[in-house]
């Protein structure tokens, strides 16, 4: 989110101090080559990493912001950004969130990873490191948050924000996690794609063949909840982090842990290229 965006989103506050918490991160060339190991040479697979949004933030650093804060005498700070928790508390927290499949149109429209010098990445790439390295560490942040937040806020659509209280966001997961639910869909090209969902599914034309549907994957899909005619639109993991036993069951919790183990999605190759034959062996042991 750009300082211009939520000057406008927060004009009526009068807001009389900015604090970007990604200022506050080491070099995106540090975070770079900390994380290049997990990120390997396949073009596809990588390592889940191990690394936390805290360890891309010198202690120092954040030390001085909340110096500067204490010395503020009068008015109304904003701390925003990836990072923004790690630097205070606050009087009010509020989680701006936004969904994978949002996030993975945004690279596909030039839109760089988070703290990397390698802002030229083709998608693929900039889609590699946000699932084995971004969203793993800001997720573990998130799991932190939810319980806590004041206020959630949507940011999946472009100009349009929503947001909700978190005690009814928190009843909203209670609710959906006790009831049979349908996740949003989304539908994505690929060089083998064919034309059976295009024109199943009433899909727009997007001058290729559709590839995949995605459908029933909370670590892709999302969620509309509706508050009184306002719809918020959430990653559906945030209901896997918010109620993990009653979603998923005491057995399945305890292998698990706060993973949906199984994922659902669609291929299409009707009329398309031939799909490869893959082979991904059990882990030893």
């Amino acid at each position: 989110m750009e300082q211009d965006e939520l000057k406008a989103l927060f004009d009526p506050l009068n807001i009389s101090t900015f604090i970007h918490s990604d200022d506050l991160a080491l070099p995106p060339v540090d975070i770079d080559a900390m994380i290049a190991r997990e990120l390997t040479d396949d073009p596809v697979f990588g390592i889940m990493t191990t690394w936390r949004l805290e360890d891309f933030y010198p202690v120092e650093h954040l030390k001085k912001a909340r110096r500067r804060i204490e010395d503020i005498q009068s008015g109304i700070v904003l701390v925003y950004g990836v990072g923004a928790s790690l630097v205070c508390g606050g009087d009010i927290l509020i989680l701006a969130d936004i969904t994978r499949w949002e996030i993975q149109l945004r690279y596909w429209h030039g839109m760089p990873n988070w703290r990397t010098a390698r802002t030229d990445l083709p998608r693929n790439e900039k889609y590699k490191r946000g699932f084995f390295a971004e969203w793993r560490w800001a997720d573990r942040v998130k799991d932190r948050l939810l319980p806590k937040i004041d206020f959630y806020l949507d940011m999946t659509t472009r100009q349009a924000p929503a947001m909700v209280s978190g005690s009814a966001y928190r009843d909203a997961m209670k609710q959906a996690a006790g009831q049979p639910f349908r996740m949003v869909p989304y539908f994505d090209p690929g060089v083998w794609g064919g034309n059976w969902m295009k024109t199943r599914f009433d899909l727009p034309e997007n001058g290729s063949n559709y590839a995949w549907s995605f459908d029933g994957v909370p670590e892709e899909n999302s969620l509309l909840l509706d508050f009184g005619g306002k719809i918020i639109q959430t990653p559906a993991l945030n209901l896997v982090y918010s109620h993990p036993q009653k979603l998923l069951g005491e057995r399945v919790h305890a292998r698990f842990g706060k993973e949906f183990p199984i994922r659902f999605d669609m291929l299409d190759t009707m009329n398309g290229q031939n799909l490869s034959l893959q082979v991904h062996p059990h882990t030893p042991g």
